[in-house]
């Protein structure tokens, strides 16, 4: 009887099969000043991150020699948007000013908007990979960490270690091979799925999108309403691992 760690690393749960899209997500942002009234037309910027892989531990890098968080090239080749946003350039903003400008930029980044009288910031909001790897592993076996809230990534992950369990030991996976083990979670807290918008609506009741300045260390509505969504935003987060993470894991290895 016996079984296997179901990663290279002892935490948490990915490998270098997970691609950049299926890894564990955080939101970035761009910020673009305006002074209105005047018509905008330009190309937003994509945020600038930290290549380096944003994650709880260093580990000896044998490219560098270095004991360090590493760069992490999909962090700056990753990038996915999720919504632009104008909002008055300073103060706290009432829900309602909150314009949503979506649908006014291209693919390309180009955004046309006539900003209002006023001095504005606008907001490109997108996510990017947190560049999180499995720790610690081989260093021809190290990857990036799976998303925990998308069953897809979790389904993809957990498949690719099974079809070489069932490879390699055929008939003995359910008699003799028993169990797949899943040691301490040090991977740290995503802020991004895919399906975030969707699965905080359904659980909170409105949309997180006018929020979202929230991130960026703005006040929407008071100071008491802006901790509300960021405490529901944790809790979707924290609901999410409840309900996708381990129950996947749990369907598949039972069966």
């Amino acid at each position: 009887d016996f079984g296997m760690g179901n990663c290279p690393g002892y935490e948490t749960s990915g490998g270098p099969w997970i691609t950049p899209e299926l890894s564990m997500q955080e939101i970035v942002w761009s910020e673009t000043p305006v002074k209105g009234p005047v018509h905008v037309g330009r190309k937003l910027e994509r945020a600038k991150v930290d290549p380096r892989a944003n994650q709880m531990f260093p580990f000896f890098n044998p490219a560098t020699g270095a004991l360090e968080k590493p760069i992490v090239k999909e962090r700056q080749t990753f990038y996915r948007d999720i919504a632009v946003l104008a909002l008055p350039a300073s103060g706290n903003v009432a829900k309602d000013q909150v314009i949503d400008l979506t649908k006014s930029m291209g693919a390309d980044g180009q955004l046309e908007w006539r900003a209002p009288e006023g001095e504005w910031i606008i907001y490109r909001f997108g996510c990017t990979t947190k560049g999180k790897l499995v720790q610690p592993a081989q260093w021809e076996a190290q990857g990036l960490e799976c998303d925990k809230m998308n069953k897809d990534a979790v389904v993809f992950h957990l498949n690719h270690v099974l079809a070489d369990v069932r490879k390699h030991l055929g008939d003995l996976v359910g008699r003799s091979f028993t169990n797949l083990h899943f040691d301490s979670y040090e991977a740290g807290v995503p802020s991004w799925t895919p399906k975030m918008r969707e699965e905080f609506e359904n659980r909170r009741g409105y949309d997180l999108i006018p929020w979202l300045p929230v991130k960026a260390r703005r006040v929407i509505g008071s100071e008491a309403e802006s901790k509300k969504f960021e405490s529901d935003f944790s809790g979707t987060i924290s609901d999410l691992y409840r309900d996708v993470y381990y129950p996947t894991l749990k369907k598949m290895l039972n069966e």
